[in-house]
């Protein structure tokens, strides 16, 4: 079973109209999963098969000819399970259950329906009913988050393509990347002011020392 590589998002502000989709990411490790003839694989966005390190998600079998596209859940404990053997895969199975979040659905009954748009192939998703246990579907609104950062925006009309996409977005706050305080100090035997820049990946201000040479 051939399986496709994941859509992934880029990095920007709010769409500012309509047409789009919300949801809370999870901090897990993209995973693209099928099943079919009873058989089923799990591939790492590298294309690492991890099917049989997680005995207690075959339960997608139950959904022949589905493909899945989501996030593996783990505790942080439990993480090395993507490092341990088969053999071992059942008895860390009880220790550290896996939960697969779900957001998209490539095939439905072995038919491909990634040209789709995305507005059919989530309410096609919310038809399995995936709502508890080891699989589950992740929670989306059409309503813009009130704080964007955490979020990915999906927009309605688009279909699933494999690499980065701009009808994915990830979130983050509108804001300028930098803010200089007010009042600086000018430069006083040979120091220098400070320059405040956003760290937009932590959120936290970082101080940095620009030197400005005046004549």
């Amino acid at each position: 079973m051939d399986l496709p590589a994941p859509m992934l998002p880029i990095p920007g502000p709010p769409p500012s109209r309509g047409g789009w989709s919300y949801e809370r990411e999870q901090d897990g490790l993209r995973v693209v999963c099928g099943a079919a003839d009873g058989c089923w694989r799990m591939l790492t966005r590298y294309g690492t098969d991890l099917a049989d390190r997680f005995p207690e998600l075959a339960r997608i079998t139950d959904f022949h000819g589905t493909v899945l596209d989501g996030e593996l859940v783990l505790s942080p404990a439990g993480m090395r399970r993507r490092y341990t053997s088969p053999e071992d895969a059942a008895r860390l199975a009880d220790d550290f259950p896996a939960t697969v979040v779900v957001f998209d659905v490539l095939a439905l009954n072995a038919v491909d329906v990634r040209h789709e748009p995305y507005i059919y192939r989530r309410i096609a998703l919310d038809g399995l009913g995936l709502t508890a246990g080891a699989w589950r579907t992740r929670p989306w609104t059409t309503d813009p988050p009130a704080d964007p950062r955490g979020s990915i925006a999906k927009r309605l009309a688009s279909p699933y393509t494999s690499g980065r996409s701009p009808d994915w977005i990830r979130l983050r706050k509108p804001s300028p990347d930098r803010a200089e305080m007010p009042h600086l100090a000018q430069p006083h035997h040979g120091t220098a002011p400070v320059e405040v820049v956003l760290d937009e990946r932590r959120n936290t201000p970082r101080a940095r020392l620009e030197h400005r040479v005046s004549q």
